[in-house]
């Protein structure tokens, strides 16, 4: 399954890693960043009065640094911010233009990067989930920072699931967040979703599946039920539809298989066709052996790889 789910999963975009003493932009989704959002500019971003940036902080925000000199200076500051710090930070992100002398790529980078920096801070800040909700609701905002916020708050809401269920094995003076902050978070995931045109509609449902194993508000039939419909629609972009196809197959949604049929014959889309292919593999049973076999005989050879390890896997586990 290695050579499917990286041929599969090639675009979403994922965290920026620069190597140190380079500028090389981070990976992201070229989908979304092949032109600005409503709204969005290439001018400076400006930093409200009241949470004027320290000397730490300045540099982040202000122009002259490069896009990796500013990824090392967030890893020096630690987790314990000062109020004023976490307050310019907050305004930056809030920010619809981009990060003064970087480009696209790398001040959506840096936005990531600054996120995981404050969602990092000891004590948790308590605003946290309410404030990544408001960076996913503001339509000002580039998707990819918004698709961001929703990974954010799918790790808060992830981490927070999971201290519920095990609260025995924590620290006594860790609180679990009330259901007043779940419930908004929840609702987000649910509202983001519909937004099928990009990547965000995908983030949204991984956090739901991962979710629907921790809490009982989220149930599990209904973010199958969920999958299917995003995976059917035609209209929908396909980085939401190959989400939701995996989505499908790890869920075991047998009724996707004549979608995922379907799909592998006819998609001139190759990273669905693909993911088609592999939830063959992994819903399918006897009768889609023989699918995947006859595709395999006629199919061109960059499905080849595809095909050949959903073949291998569905026979290991049909045992034929």
């Amino acid at each position: 399954m290695g050579v499917v789910l990286a041929a599969v999963l090639f675009l979403r975009r994922q965290r920026p890693e620069p190597q140190a003493g380079t500028d090389s932009p981070p990976p992201t989704n070229l989908a979304l960043t092949s032109s600005p959002a409503a709204g969005q500019t290439s001018g400076s971003v400006p930093v409200p009065p009241e949470h004027i940036p320290t000397e730490r902080i300045a540099p982040l925000v202000q122009a002259g640094a490069t896009y990796a000199e500013r990824v090392e200076l967030l890893k020096r500051l630690g987790a314990t911010l000062a109020s004023e710090e976490v307050g310019a930070l907050y305004d930056f992100l809030r920010e619809p233009g981009l990060a003064d002398g970087l480009i696209a790529p790398f001040s959506h980078g840096l936005k990531d990067a600054v996120m995981i920096t404050l969602e990092n801070q000891q004590p948790s800040l308590a605003d946290w989930p309410e404030f990544l909700i408001g960076l996913y609701q503001n339509h000002a905002l580039h998707p990819v920072v918004r698709d961001y916020a929703l990974q954010h708050l799918r790790t808060w809401y992830w981490r927070n699931a999971e201290r519920g269920a095990h609260a025995e094995m924590r620290d006594a003076v860790e609180r679990i967040p009330p259901e007043a902050q779940r419930e908004p978070a929840r609702d987000a995931f649910w509202q983001a979703l519909a937004e099928t045109d990009s990547s965000i509609a995908g983030t949204a449902l991984l956090a739901l599946r991962e979710l629907s194993s921790l809490d009982p508000a989220v149930e599990a039939e209904a973010v199958r039920e969920a999958a299917l419909r995003l995976a059917a629609g035609s209209r929908h972009g396909p980085l939401a539809r190959i989400t939701a196809l995996q989505v499908c197959a790890r869920m075991g949604v047998a009724e996707a298989l004549p979608l995922a049929e379907k799909l592998a014959r006819e998609s001139e889309h190759l990273p669905l066709r693909i993911a088609a292919i592999a939830a063959l593999g992994q819903l399918g049973g006897a009768p889609e052996v023989t699918i995947l076999e006859n595709l395999a005989a006629t199919s061109p050879q960059n499905l080849q790889p595809a095909l050949g390890a959903a073949i291998t896997s569905l026979r290991a586990r049909l045992e034929l």
